[in-house]
């Protein structure tokens, strides 16, 4: 299943659509190295995004937990019912 998904991809990729059957192996095998350095630059990519989001997210609660109650329009009761 995974290597006809691979196979499909390789086609897609070189242009050749989904009905051609014939794809040599030395390209499609260069073409497969090509997309997994991709793929895996883009997990990098992906894994840096979610992490400086983690650390604006952290940013931002840290700069609410030091701002006055009172700048927030709350009572000191009301954050906690």
């Amino acid at each position: 299943m995974l290597k006809s998904f691979l196979i499909i991809i390789i086609r897609l990729a070189m242009g050749q659509g989904l009905n051609s059957t014939q794809v040599s192996v030395e390209n499609s095998s260069e073409r497969v190295s090509y997309l997994e350095k991709k793929l895996f630059a883009l997990q990098e990519e992906l894994t840096d995004l979610h992490r400086k989001r983690s650390e604006n997210a952290q940013q931002i609660i840290d700069q609410v937990f030091n701002l006055p109650i009172q700048s927030l329009g709350l009572s000191h009761g009301e954050l906690f019912r």
